[in-house]
């Protein structure tokens, strides 16, 4: 990323990148637990599932914290 951002340029682009990586969790996940889905993944890590949805899809713009406590699950799960 270019440190030429804003703050909230930088938080959007790093939710930009969730989609991917949710994607990415679930398709390795599903090899060994077939049931497993994103509701389980927020479950998991106790986000609200509609909210990280909205946040997944880049529908709102998400707080310093809110990145923070995704990133830190994302990396929790290896990806």
């Amino acid at each position: 990323m270019s440190k030429d951002l804003t703050p909230v340029e930088v938080r959007l682009a790093t939710a930009r990148t969730w989609l991917k990586r949710i994607d990415a969790l679930l398709k390795s996940r599903k090899k060994k637990d077939p049931k497993y889905s994103e509701a389980r993944f927020c479950e998991a890590h106790a986000f609200d599932v509609g909210f990280f949805n909205r946040l997944k899809n880049v529908r709102v713009v998400p707080t310093r914290k809110t990145v923070d406590i995704i990133e830190k699950a994302l990396k929790k799960e290896g990806v």
